[in-house]
């Protein structure tokens, strides 16, 4: 099967994908993407999205963890996007708790992170600061970054929160001058926090996702019954 096209992935525990994860997938294919999300714990009443343009991987017996559970996703992105559980060329890798509003067509590039300027953090946030987690891209080339970052981070020892945006940073580093690195920082319009009716994907950092009216609408807006 050819290798084309744009597949969205993201991982999250079973709670968190019948309160969230739904949500994400639903307003995704609605606005003309395939989704692939990878199950972490589920129970057995899991409710899964029965639809052409989604798939699922799972693995039980993970460390219930919040932060093991943020950073899965980029652990097993390499494996995802080599395994093809639906053709593409291109794996945008978001939190389970974003929505979609349109259809993504990210550039052509071997790896797309969301940087961030530094500037005026405190000195102990700016390391784990420099590369946001909720949006990253992985396309042809790009298998020698997210390599290094899942091994990276299968060798983290503790599992802080953070965790995966400090093992982003430090990738960025290692391999500077080895791979091309497309900033979707200087992209308006790709991913915000504040909930502009004009970008791409919102993202729910924090208690945001509990307490900004703007998202829970739209949340709920995309939150039907799990009947399937």
């Amino acid at each position: 099967m050819a290798r084309s096209g744009v597949l969205l992935f993201a991982a999250c525990d079973g709670a968190f994908h019948d309160q969230f994860g739904r949500a994400f997938i639903l307003s995704a294919i609605t606005s003309g993407n395939r989704v692939h999300l990878h199950l972490i714990n589920p129970a057995p009443d899991t409710h899964r999205v029965d639809h052409p343009a989604v798939t699922y991987s799972e693995e039980a017996g993970a460390p219930v963890n919040r932060a093991w559970y943020a950073a899965c996703r980029f652990m097993r992105a390499p494996l995802v996007y080599r395994s093809q559980p639906q053709p593409h060329d291109r794996l945008v890798i978001l939190d389970a708790d974003s929505i979609v509003r349109r259809r993504l067509d990210p550039p052509h590039v071997p790896v797309g992170l969301f940087l961030r300027d530094t500037t005026g953090r405190a000195p102990e946030a700016v390391e784990h600061s420099r590369v946001m987690a909720g949006l990253a891209l992985m396309g042809p080339g790009g298998e020698i970054f997210f390599d290094a970052l899942a091994r990276r981070l299968g060798a983290a020892t503790t599992w802080d929160w953070y965790v995966d945006q400090l093992a982003l940073a430090q990738t960025v580093d290692a391999l500077a001058g080895r791979v091309a690195i497309h900033d979707f920082g200087q992209d308006p319009g790709w991913m915000d926090w504040t909930f502009s009716p004009d970008s791409a994907v919102w993202t729910a950092k924090g208690p945001r996702k509990f307490e900004d009216p703007t998202y829970l609408a739209e949340l709920a807006r995309w939150s039907e019954p799990a009947t399937n």
